[in-house]
This record gives structure tokens, C-alpha cells and sequence, in this order.
């Protein structure tokens, strides 16, 4: 997940050009999120964790930089020996990046 914390992408939208953030969090004392950097050492997660990812997105104007809505995933992997099994919701349900297209990127990024 380290591969993914602390991203950025840019990209052309109808709206103009777009900046998009991405932020990764892993569950800590059942309590909250913890931020990964892409310097963190994910040593001490054993067999499955949580995490929760963020999109956020900015519409670049030459007026002023305009926030769109974050969006945010819940991700479960679990390590199932060769393999690890991996969840992703989405919420809220807002129209843009979907659940499957986050679990399409991990995949690709560990592949």
C-alpha cells in the first residue's frame, strides 16, 4: 500500500484540468486511521489489516483552485498464503471512481 500512499496524477476533465490526491490510512488500535507514507514499514501488519483510501480532487483554474468531493474506500486484504484476498467499498456512493477500479489499481500495482 506503501506503492499508493502519497500519490498524485494529473488529467483533463470537461471541467479542465484535474489534480488528484491519494491518500492511504491503515486501521490502528480499533480506534482509527493511521496516514502510510511512502516511507512507512508496514513490518508489524500480520495477516489482515484494514485500510481506508482517499481520493481527492482539484479542479485547476487560473482563478483559483476548486475542490471537488473526496472519495473514499474501505479496503480489507487478507493473506491467504500465495494469494491475499482483497475488499474494497465505497462510501458515500458518489458518481466518479468505482470500488472495482480501486481494486483493479492494487492489483496492478502488486501484479
Amino acid at each position: 500500500m506503501t506503492k499508493l500512499a502519497d500519490r498524485q496524477d494529473n488529467f483533463r476533465t470537461a471541467a479542465g484540468p484535474v489534480k488528484r490526491e491519494i491518500s492511504v490510512s491503515i486501521a490502528h488500535d480499533r480506534l482509527g486511521f493511521e496516514r502510510i507514507r511512502k516511507t512507512s514499514h508496514l513490518e508489524d501488519v500480520t495477516d489482515e489489516a484494514d485500510f481506508q483510501i482517499i481520493l481527492t480532487d482539484t479542479i485547476l483554474k487560473s482563478s483559483g483552485n476548486v475542490p471537488k468531493n473526496e472519495q473514499k474506500f474501505l479496503v480489507k486484504g487478507i493473506d491467504k498464503g500465495p494469494f491475499t484476498e482483497v475488499y474494497v467499498t465505497k462510501s458515500p456512493a458518489i458518481p466518479g471512481v468505482s470500488a472495482l477500479d480501486i481494486k483493479q489499481i492494487i492489483q496492478e500495482l502488486f501484479a
